[in-house]
């Protein structure tokens, strides 16, 4: 068999594939946007289910009905916040990409105060509440929880933690109030500065309001830039109180 030799000619390498940059991008944002957030709420949810076995058994009867109740109130707030990040974990999964997003490390720093300031109240000793203090604390609790929760069922896959427009939502407790979320939060986070009662924990619930506030004001930027109609919205709803605020 003959061989028939070649000048040798260097190769030319074809320039890494578009196709290959934009999946190894969306890889990367999948990963970062939607993957790395949904984990981290699922392990705060299971962390919550694991202790739902401490609140049993129930009082006895002869504790009284209130023992019982504010027991009862108890499951059924730690029960709902488990809802909450479980609903949380399945948007971040779902949810469309935000049509505009907020510029700076501002309104995000604010963003993740607003969402985690409060747990530090569990980080320092609190003398131990009295039943009706308990009882007080769980009320709020229970019933900032629900209003979150409606919030949120009807925001779906609206939903962001940083300032970010995906769509305008108007609809149910929204038609209300513009941010029935927050008010829920606000709520939520009084009781359980009630059940700490201390003033590290009164100062802790100052510092979270400002920062929500001010969470609320970059928020209404964002889909005021974004949603031409958001304008008259804000004109006919109140910020978080009806007829107040």
């Amino acid at each position: 068999m003959n061989s028939v030799s070649t000048p040798s000619t260097p190769i030319a390498t074809p320039p890494q594939s578009t196709s290959a940059s934009l999946l190894d991008e969306g890889i990367r944002l999948l990963l970062l946007t939607r993957m790395l957030p949904a984990t981290f709420f699922f392990t705060v949810a299971l962390a919550r289910i694991s202790k739902l076995p401490s609140l049993f058994p129930l009082p006895p009867n002869d504790a009284g009905a209130l023992a019982r109740a504010t027991a009862l109130a108890q499951i059924a707030y730690h029960l709902s916040v488990v809802f909450f990040l479980l609903l949380i974990t399945a948007l971040f999964i779902v949810r469309p990409q935000p049509i505009r997003k907020s510029r700076g490390l501002r309104p995000r720093l604010v963003a993740l105060l607003g969402s985690f300031l409060l747990t530090f109240i569990a980080a320092f000793p609190n003398a131990e509440p009295t039943l009706l203090q308990t009882a007080g604390a769980t009320i709020l609790m229970v019933s900032g929880s629900a209003m979150t929760i409606a919030a949120l069922l009807v925001l779906g896959r609206a939903f962001s933690i940083f300032p970010e427009a995906r769509q305008l939502v108007t609809r149910g407790p929204y038609g209300i109030v513009r941010h029935p979320m927050y008010l829920g939060e606000i709520l939520a986070g009084f009781g359980l500065t009630v059940q700490a009662f201390s003033e590290f924990a009164l100062l802790l619930f100052v510092l979270f309001l400002l920062v929500q506030l001010a969470r609320m004001r970059y928020e209404e930027q964002i889909l005021e830039r974004t949603f031409p109609e958001y304008a008259a919205y804000k004109c006919r709803t109140a910020r978080l109180i009806p007829r107040i605020y």
